[in-house]
This record gives structure tokens, sequence and C-alpha cells, in this order.
């Protein structure tokens, strides 16, 4: 069976490459006997509705799926729309917004698939399920509708061995070279989840959701040597910058310490500079010092607040004002 996921963005607006369906598509096209592709409708928005057709027309898909983001949610009911009306194809819906809210998700006209958690396991058995002709019963996390019939299997799922999953294939995007020569940067991950429950963010939804360990890190050798792959392969294509997506990356000393050696043993910490998300409560002068040294060239961290009560009562943060000053003198220090 043939899997597109569509990138519904319909507002104008880019900011980056969306690494989770780029990591599905690639996961069903490398470890299942399955394909997947990805119809991105980022710069056609004026002509939307042609390059969704063209997309279909050109990969014949037996389904789509479609990932989403609570801010974007009026364009992938558009999108549903056009595909049930004109295409009576089958839409699979997962993303944070499906697995935070996911019976006002599986409610919206034209959704028969609901994905609840982590995507790659439940998505390649779902596959298997279907071209054979059996139903979604026992999948964790894929609630189905099919002529009545409502199935919903609530666990959810989380990818537990992050390490074995295959390096995100860049080349499904049609319009890789307008990204990159706009943005210069690729997202790259090295962990799953968060182990912090910060009040604005939907990190707690999630865990609350499904079942399992949500924050799971890779290797960060292998991370590293990952980086050096997509550096390799898309330099000559204006890749600039390596946009870490690890939302705590500063947080263990030797996982960083590890990820650093061999950033600089691949020979890339002058060429290639990478940019890393931090709290402020984790970082020390050795920690920015190693950063410093492998090539980190933006060290991006969350004040949130200036008013200390707002910081760390209502968003509970923890951050001192004291610690801010001291940790963003620090960093300017190693330049």
């Amino acid at each position: 069976m043939h899997l597109a996921f569509i990138n519904s963005l319909l507002g104008g607006d880019f900011s980056a490459l969306d690494i989770a369906i780029t990591s599905l598509a690639t996961y069903v096209n490398e470890r299942t006997r399955h394909s997947a592709s990805i119809i991105d409708l980022t710069f056609h928005r004026r002509h939307w509705k042609k390059t969704l057709r063209e997309g279909i027309e050109k990969n014949q898909p037996d389904i789509i799926a479609i990932s989403c983001n609570t801010m974007y949610m009026q364009y992938v009911k558009t999108i549903m729309q056009e595909v049930k009306a004109q295409y009576k194809l089958p839409v699979i819906l997962g993303g944070h917004h499906a697995s935070i809210y996911p019976e006002e998700t599986f409610e919206i006209d034209g959704c028969e698939v609901l994905c609840v958690g982590d995507g790659e396991a439940p998505l390649a058995e779902y596959l298997d399920r279907r071209s054979e002709g059996k139903d979604a019963s026992g999948i964790n996390g894929i609630w189905t509708k099919d002529n009545g019939t409502v199935i919903k299997n609530r666990e959810g799922w989380f990818e537990r061995d992050i390490d074995n999953l295959p390096i995100p294939d860049w080349d499904l995007w049609v319009d890789l070279d307008k990204y990159l020569y706009h943005l210069g940067m690729l997202y790259m991950i090295g962990s799953r989840g968060c182990p912090y429950r910060c009040t604005y963010c939907d990190a707690h939804g999630i865990a609350k959701a499904v079942e399992g360990k949500y924050f799971r890190m890779r290797d960060p050798v292998k991370y590293a040597q990952e980086i050096a792959y997509q550096w390799r392969k898309y330099k000559d294509r204006n890749l600039r910058l390596a946009q870490l997506f690890d939302p705590v990356f500063t947080m263990k000393e030797d996982w960083i310490e590890a990820f650093c050696d061999e950033y600089r043993a691949q020979g890339i910490e002058k060429e290639f500079r990478y940019s890393v998300f931090s709290r402020l409560d984790h970082l020390s002068e050795n920690k920015i010092r190693m950063l410093a040294e492998s090539g980190c060239a933006i060290l991006r961290v969350g004040v949130e607040a200036g008013d200390p009560f707002i910081r760390n009562e209502i968003y509970k943060k923890k951050v001192s004002d004291e610690r801010i000053r001291e940790m963003f003198k620090l960093a300017h220090s190693f330049g």
C-alpha cells in the first residue's frame, strides 16, 4: 500500500521542514513492505488544490496521512474536505493535537483513522492489516471507523529504541531546495519527548495521553554521525546549519561530552555549525565550553517571562533572575 503524507501549511508561513512526517515516511519506505511520499503544499497555497491533485495523481496513494498541529487545524480540516470530496481516500490523522485531543480529532468529518503517540510501529501494523483486509483491533494507538464500526485502541505507543530508527530522508520533499535556499538549515533530533512539565507546553499532555516512557535519548555518538552524514549529503545545496531540535540537549554532561567528541572527530565543527535548545538550570561553564569548542553557534534558552512570579510560579520554570544573568554572561564569554 502507498501512504501519502500531506504537509498542510496553507498560510504562507514556514520555518522548517516537518521532521515528524519525514521520519514516518522514511520508516514506511525502509522498514515495511509498503511505500510513502510527501505532498507539500507550503509553497503552493494560491493553487494548493492543483498541487494536491498532481501529488495524488503522481503517487497514487491508497491512504492519506496528515500530522495535526493545533495552530494549523483549520488547514487540516480544509484539506480533508477536499480529499473526501474529490478523491474518496481514507485519511489518517496523527501528531501532537491528535494525541492530546483524540476524541475531538476523531470526530472531524473525514477522519477514518487516528494515531495516538509515536506512529512508526502502529502505522506499519495498520498498513499490513489493511492490505490483508483485517481490522485494527489491538493495534496500540490506532482508532478506526469502518461502516459504523468504531475501534479505539487507547494505549498509544512510544517507540522504545529510537536509535534503531532510520535516518530521515529529506529527499522526500520535492521543494527541498527552496527550503534550503531560504533557511539554510535542517532539523535534526537525538531524543523524543521531554522530562519536564512546563505549564505552557504540550509535553505534559502527550505524556499523560500515552502510556510508557515519554523521554528517550539516542546514543550521542550515532547522533553526531547522523549530522555529519546529512551535512555531507546536502552541503552543496546550501545546508549551512544543523538545528538540533532536542528540547533539553544540555541535560546530561557525559552525553554532551560524547556528542561533542564525536562531532569534532567527524571534522565538521568549523564547516557545519549547529544550534541547540537548553534550559538555564542545566548549563555550566564546562558544558558551554564543550559546545563552543565543537561547533555550537547558537545556544537557545527559554526565559519565557521577565517577571519571576510568572516565570516560576505560573510557568514552573524555577529559574532565578540571577541565574539568567550568570548563564547569559558565561555564554557570551565563549562567543
